[in-house]
């Protein structure tokens, strides 16, 4: 795959049903496998802080790819009672990393802002939200559990919206606004940012209303 094609994709975008993108994003998983992109550590205090106020938990992530993040966070934190993977690739959730019974995977057969998800108590995203439109990601939070009390992101986005563009480039980037919009579209919805575990492109969230 090429930048024309995802250019091609972002120009589509709108039109394509979920079957398109699952479609899509296997293809994807045949040409660009290697799909690795966390702050290891970033993750891990977040998880860390989250455990210590609530204890142990349960993590909903969306778009984990083949597991990295979760085989990971899993071997260092055994206060994770289970972690659910709702990744839109077949292809690489049947190549999933972690071999535990505490990891599972869903593909789902709709976008994951219109199903029942599970009652976890932590949502983490990792390269994931460049990849939908806002209204989209919108509809994800507000289509979370309550049992959610914090929440987790690492994107490579610009401070603001004003900023954004990404015509020619090489992947499937198409998220519209910045950081500063994501964190005023969750302040919104209840939820405040925590500035101490802020650290690069990763950003905690925590329930207060």
């Amino acid at each position: 795959m090429q930048p024309q094609d995802f250019d091609r994709w972002r120009a589509e975008y709108d039109q394509m049903s979920y079957a398109d993108q699952v479609a899509f994003y296997n293809q994807v998983a045949e040409d660009h496998p290697h799909q690795v992109h966390f702050d290891a550590s970033a993750f891990e205090l977040f998880l860390r802080h989250t455990i210590d106020q609530v204890g142990c938990v349960g993590v909903l992530e969306v778009g984990g790819w083949k597991g990295e993040l979760a085989g990971k966070m899993l071997t260092r934190l055994p206060g994770i009672l289970v972690w659910i993977n709702y990744e839109i690739s077949q292809t690489a959730a049947e190549q999933s990393v972690p071999k535990t019974d505490r990891y599972q995977v869903v593909v789902s057969d709709d976008f994951v802002w219109n199903i029942t998800l599970p009652p976890c108590d932590v949502l983490v995203a990792s390269h994931t939200i460049e990849h939908i439109k806002a209204r989209e990601l919108g509809a994800l939070i507000d289509n979370l559990p309550s049992t959610i009390k914090y929440i987790g992101l690492q994107a490579p986005l610009a401070d603001s919206a004003q900023n954004v563009t990404w015509a020619g480039y090489w992947g499937s980037h198409i998220l519209e606004i910045g950081w500063y919009e994501v964190v005023k579209m969750l302040d919104e919805r209840g939820f405040m940012v925590l500035d101490k575990l802020t650290l690069g492109e990763f950003r905690a969230f925590e329930r207060v209303r």
